[in-house]
């Protein structure tokens, strides 16, 4: 999931991009998207993102499924 957080507007936008998604991983070619992070952890998915999109990331996270309940909860 991609979120662009807009401080001056106080906006956020989220893209879900599909865990099935076939896209081409750096070293490894075309793979679904969600194999980058097996095969590379964060900064290799971040790499993929990034690539697929054409835009800059900043900032990433990586929570668990307690992680995102409780973010979820807190908003």
């Amino acid at each position: 999931m991609l979120a662009v957080v807009d401080v001056q507007q106080r906006e956020v936008a989220l893209l879900s991009i599909p865990r099935d998604s076939r896209v081409a991983i750096a070293g490894h070619g075309m793979q679904r998207i969600d194999a980058s992070h097996v095969l590379g952890g964060a900064d290799l998915t971040t790499q993929t993102v990034q690539k697929l999109l054409g835009v800059p990331i900043d900032y990433s996270v990586e929570i668990g499924v307690k992680g995102l309940v409780q973010l979820v909860d807190a908003m």
